[in-house]
């Protein structure tokens, strides 16, 4: 196959693409990290004994919050990536 003939295949078919399913996927995705996550730390290092009075300190949600904004932007990034143009 000659390389014109293999653009002029691939562009043959220009119809739109379905984005919804994409961004379900990695939503979904990311849920499924941030669980695995969640149980490899529980069992490699426990749970915290005072994790209720110590989640309510000004240190524990800054980190949270750092956390939280940090993956929001990576996933809203990485779903713009999926997407040409």
């Amino acid at each position: 196959m000659k390389t014109d003939d293999l653009v002029t295949l691939l562009a043959s078919d220009t119809g739109p693409v379905e984005m919804a399913g994409f961004a379900r996927a990695t939503g979904l995705t990311a849920l499924a990290g941030l669980a695995a996550c969640s149980a490899a730390v529980l069992l490699m290092v426990g749970p915290r004994l005072d994790l209720a009075a110590a989640a309510m300190t000004l240190p524990v949600l800054a980190k949270f919050a750092l956390g939280a904004s940090v993956a929001g932007l990576a996933l809203i990034a990485f779903q713009r990536s999926l997407r040409p143009g």
